[in-house]
């Protein structure tokens, strides 16, 4: 739903509508993981559960050490996807005042003592909105089930802490680009559904 000050008209503001779309799980249904996990198809379930048995470890990020690590991983997985990084003091400073009312969470997956995979989360309206979901070349290397891991663990937190729902941050329903027809199906696996709302845009 979006709220605007009842003096203005967006439309007569040289504002335009652009519809965007995301996916998200509604929680309700789901007591537990262990639930969430068995209204997968059978193909996920089993790669989730293989890639617990590949003994990974999930941190949240806690002190500046951590946050280090987690970006130093992020923006090294960005340089390897021709993304543009992110500059580390607006990261440092966006954490230490977002992360203290716990709206901003990191999370990496380890696999002896090395990251594999990391995953952002903002905390907002009772809910999960993942970002910055990032695996290095080195999980692939290792057939290592890292990020599904990642995004079940999420969910199950979220679970866990009465969260109302997860968002998986955006989708592109129709795109033709390959990069994001792989990025949307990997995101359509986890049981969302896709819901369209308005973006308000400033034309000039």
């Amino acid at each position: 739903q979006i709220t605007t000050h009842p003096c203005i008209n967006l439309d007569e503001k040289s504002f335009f509508n652009q519809e965007a779309h995301t996916y998200i799980l509604k929680l309700s249904p789901f007591q537990s993981g262990e639930e969430y996990l068995q209204s997968l198809s059978s193909k996920l379930r089993a790669e989730v559960r293989k890639g617990i048995k590949q003994e990974l470890t999930i941190k949240e990020v806690k002190d500046e050490n951590d946050l280090k690590t987690y970006f130093d991983f992020v923006n090294k997985n960005r340089q390897g996807n021709n993304i543009h990084t992110i500059s580390e003091e607006h990261f440092k400073l966006s954490w230490k005042i977002f992360s203290s009312e716990k709206l901003v969470r990191y999370f990496l997956i380890y696999k002896d003592g090395e990251p594999m995979a990391s995953q952002g989360v903002n905390v907002s309206h009772n809910g999960f909105t993942l970002v910055q979901t990032s695996t290095s070349k080195r999980s692939y290397e290792l057939k290592l089930k890292s990020n599904d891991v990642m995004q079940y663990l999420m969910v199950e937190l979220a679970i866990k802490e009465n969260m109302d729902y997860v968002d998986w941050g955006g989708t592109q329903p129709g795109s033709t680009d390959p990069k994001m027809i792989s990025i949307d199906k990997f995101k359509a696996k986890w049981g969302g559904q896709i819901v369209s709302y308005p973006v308000y845009m400033k034309g000039y």
